[in-house]
């Protein structure tokens, strides 16, 4: 009976020491400190601390601030011609970009002859547009579309308030030429155009020959440029003022 009083003490004895032992896997007490006082936590490192050791830390660690790589397009905006390659489009610098950032514009709303012996008209409609706007600011005005699929910018130009896209229209060296969803002046256009015609205005009339000369004064009213007319006309025209004006 005493020897099986002390065995029953034994093991309690040993029940109760493993009791009083270190934390047991899966014990999330806090660690006492020396005093019995609870000790502090390790403090977390901060994600964006970590230093870098490859591209992949870097990435997750670290935002880059966005810079932009130009200015953004926006509706309307002033730009500097700096390019006439034709009449129907300019190449511009957008206010706010550096020189090297450059787009092209192409006059929405028309289409002009091309710029050969064979199309006299179209000769005179690319001296005017280069004369009217090649170094000039002027105000580019979108219709709907941002960019179309040559990747240029559709746009009424504007030298100061005179609309040239509506200009050339008047002046006959010009037609209308309109395709969805880019079509708010379509009927303004298409009204100007038949008054050109209705005139015989340029492209509409006989063509121009090198033997009469007409003057042009460019929108800053300061020089004077010279253009093939026809010489059906009994008088040497002389067109005024700045496009639209």
């Amino acid at each position: 009976m005493t020897r099986l009083i002390i065995l029953t003490l034994l093991l309690a004895s040993v029940i109760l020491t493993g009791c009083a032992g270190g934390p047991r896997p899966g014990d999330v007490s806090q660690p006492v400190g020396a005093q019995g006082t609870p000790a502090a936590l390790p403090t977390a490192v901060s994600p964006t601390k970590i230093p870098p050791t490859n591209t992949l830390v870097m990435a997750a660690a670290w935002t880059a601030t966005p810079i932009p790589s130009a200015t953004p397009l926006p509706s309307e905006t002033l730009a500097l011609v700096v390019d006439v390659p034709d009449a129907e489009t300019v190449t511009v610098v957008l206010k706010g970009d550096t020189l090297e950032r450059v787009y092209t514009v192409r006059l929405l709303g028309i289409t002009v002859p091309p710029n050969t012996p064979l199309e006299p008209w179209g000769r005179v409609a690319f001296q005017t547009v280069q004369k009217w706007l090649k170094g000039k600011v002027v105000r580019l005005v979108q219709d709907t579309t941002i960019t179309n699929a040559a990747g240029e910018l559709p746009r009424y130009v504007y030298v100061e308030d005179s609309l040239v896209n509506q200009k050339l229209l008047e002046l006959g060296l010009a037609q209308t030429d309109f395709a969805p969803p880019d079509i708010k002046l379509k009927s303004q256009f298409d009204t100007i155009e038949r008054r050109a015609k209705a005139k015989n205005a340029g492209l509409w009339g006989p063509d121009p020959t090198p033997t009469v000369i007409a003057t042009i004064i460019t929108p800053t009213m300061t020089t004077t440029v010279t253009i093939t007319v026809t010489p059906a006309l009994t008088n040497t025209p002389i067109v005024s003022g700045t496009p639209g004006g």
